[in-house]
């Protein structure tokens, strides 16, 4: 594991982001350059990357110690750093993932069928709400209904708190950013949200 110290003791501004320490890890400076501006200008927790063995799994999670990231040789990192971001992001600057998840995601009727849903996995996964999920057709049909954001088919991340739908939208605009197709963003949003979100991937 190697430690990066990002943003405890700032001093000053990097390529158009803030980082801190003389020392910054070259990873952590390059995935930021790849970020959204509202994200690339964020001043960073402590960043915690721990190298992992190629082709083990990725990870990332923001905890109490900063912003941990699980990196296995050669992976790419960038969509994983752009969820955590929105966390950040997101406690930071709470009135643009608030503005968000009024479009939808806090309303009563939506609300009700994310309860459904959960209550329908916990029928089928004996009381666990954790994957792999063991759902029927019906269930999958009023999941692929709700439209909701899912980086797979089998994805229900963003149903588990409104803080995990802010951070699996915004991860999936910056897969649509990066791929030049925002367009895209309709399969697993609402008009409303794909728009709110468009403009801040410039």
């Amino acid at each position: 594991m190697r430690i990066v110290l990002c943003a405890l003791a700032l001093c000053g501004a990097l390529n158009g982001f803030v980082c801190a320490q003389e020392s910054v890890r070259p990873e952590v400076t390059a995935l930021l350059a790849r970020m959204p501006p509202f994200l690339r200008t964020l001043k960073l927790p402590p960043v915690i990357w721990h190298d992992l063995p190629a082709g083990t799994a990725r990870g990332g999670e923001k905890s109490d110690l900063g912003l941990e990231l699980w990196v296995p040789k050669g992976a790419d990192m960038a969509d994983i750093f752009c969820h955590e971001l929105a966390h950040i992001q997101q406690d930071r600057h709470p009135a643009m993932a608030r503005r968000f998840l009024e479009f939808r995601h806090d309303q009563p009727a939506t609300q009700e069928k994310i309860g459904q849903i959960w209550l329908a996995v916990m029928r089928a996964n004996n009381g666990e709400l954790e994957p792999p999920y063991r759902l029927d057709g019906a269930a999958w049909a009023a999941i692929n209904e709700l439209k909701f954001p899912r980086r797979r088919a089998d994805d229900l991340h963003a149903l588990t708190k409104s803080i995990e739908y802010w951070a699996v939208s915004v991860e999936l605009a910056f897969l649509a950013w990066k791929d030049g197709d925002m367009k895209r963003l309709g399969a697993h949003l609402s008009e409303e949200e794909a728009a709110f979100l468009a403009p801040l991937f410039p």
